[in-house]
């Protein structure tokens, strides 16, 4: 909290629950609009695919547990 606000949430939770919730999100995201209708509600940058492609490549990596 600063002056500006207030916090309303606090969480605590792994890594890679909270790496797994982000992906998860992306991905609806990207079945939902896809990387052009991504753009047209977002003007301003492009869907992160490299990123998530690289989110999607470390989560593989630990397995389905994760």
């Amino acid at each position: 909290p600063d002056a500006e606000g207030k916090s309303l949430f606090k969480a605590r939770c792994l890594p890679e629950d909270f790496a797994a919730a982000v992906q998860a999100a992306a991905h609806g995201v990207l079945e939902r609009y896809g990387e052009a209708g991504y753009m047209k509600l977002w003007h301003e940058h492009p869907f992160p695919s490299a990123q998530l492609a690289e989110l999607d490549r470390l989560l593989a990596r630990r397995g389905p547990d994760v």
